[in-house]
């Protein structure tokens, strides 16, 4: 199945409930008038970190037994799926299906990414990671084309 072709398959049996819709669209777009940019994605990314804590991982053994838990859990959250692999001194988190709340305002299509960033930081870094952080690499053209980050030491 293509990245494409999974989130599709998972934005059909997973909804977004619309009652949040207008009120985070909204939010965020007033937040970011309301700051710099890069202050609302050093918020955004702690958002990320904290909402981690609050759905800590059990110890993991192996990296298909980790790509498993994060998925039940982010499966549990309605926040899509992940795939990570081994890519040299990173792991390279793909990350499909994330919730999508169109922005029309001045906030960027993508300002779900720091939220993402915080997220697979603080569980990574939980199961031994210390003071490495995810980052993206590659951000889609299109919102049913996955995120891809990079989590280990960064220049």
């Amino acid at each position: 199945m293509t990245d494409v072709q999974s989130s599709l398959h998972y934005y059909g049996q997973r909804s977004c409930a619309e009652q949040w819709r207008a009120f985070l669209t909204e939010m965020v777009a007033e937040f970011y008038d309301q700051v710099e940019a890069s202050a609302a994605e050093d918020f955004l990314f702690r958002v990320g970190t904290r909402v981690a804590r609050s759905l800590p991982l059990p110890d993991c053994t192996s990296l298909p037994d980790l790509v498993s838990e994060i998925n039940r859990v982010l499966w549990q959250i309605d926040w899509g799926w992940v795939e990570i692999e081994e890519a040299g001194p990173h792991l390279k988190v793909v990350h499909g299906a994330y919730p999508m709340v169109p922005m029309y305002q001045n906030a960027p299509d993508t300002w779900f990414v720091p939220v993402l960033e915080g997220l697979y930081t603080e569980w990574l870094n939980a199961l031994g990671g210390r003071g490495l952080r995810a980052r993206h690499s590659e951000l889609p053209d299109s919102p049913y084309k996955p995120i891809v980050m990079l989590y280990g030491r960064h220049g």
